[in-house]
């Protein structure tokens, strides 16, 4: 439903600026509305839902476009990371279940083991990758595979968490062979 925009919305600094009388339903079943920058005086038509949405993050001031660059103000374009305010922590869930971070969620000292298992122009990691790869204090290849042992592709436990190649086969975590399990590694004696 279609919900008109009401003063309680906005600031009571920003309610002059607004043509609460213009209220209308844009062809696309966008609720618009008539809005005056406060700087340059000029009108404009702006979907409710925006203003709406805006004023709860009290990032909404009213200026057009051209008004908001030349009082510079703060945006998010540039901003990466932990900087910018759409962050969630650098955590994420795949589509197939699994847990994506951002690699700056660890100390920089780790990040030269992690960096040379990235994707290229990617800064992001599968927890489960990173928490094996950082505990063997190398990185994987890529024909190891990590088995989550309870089959919780969230849970990324050390404990919970299995070397295996791409067979399935345990991998000795000592030294990266393969052995039927891991108690026989003939190369390491575990």
């Amino acid at each position: 439903m279609i919900k008109p925009l009401l003063k309680e919305e906005v600031a009571r600094k920003l309610w002059k600026w607004i043509d609460w009388n213009s209220q209308s339903i844009h062809p696309q079943r966008k609720m618009m509305i008539n809005v005056t920058c406060p700087v340059c005086h000029e009108e404009r038509r702006r979907e409710v839902a925006r203003i709406r949405l805006d004023s709860k993050k009290n990032t909404w001031t009213g200026m057009c476009t051209a008004c908001c660059g030349k009082a510079k103000i703060p945006n998010h374009k540039g901003r990466r990371g932990n900087q910018h305010p759409a962050w969630t922590g650098g955590r994420s869930i795949t589509s197939g279940g699994y847990v994506l971070m951002s690699i700056e969620n660890y100390p920089a000292e780790r990040h030269l083991i992690l960096e040379k298992m990235l994707r290229p122009g990617r800064r992001e990691i599968l927890e489960h990758r990173a928490v094996v790869a950082l505990a063997l204090g190398k990185p994987l290849r890529p024909n190891q595979h990590i088995h989550h042992i309870n089959k919780n592709r969230t849970d990324n436990r050390l404990e919970n968490l299995q070397l295996v190649d791409h067979h399935k086969r345990p991998i000795c975590p000592k030294c990266a062979v393969d052995s039927p399990t891991i108690a026989d590694c003939v190369v390491c004696d575990l």
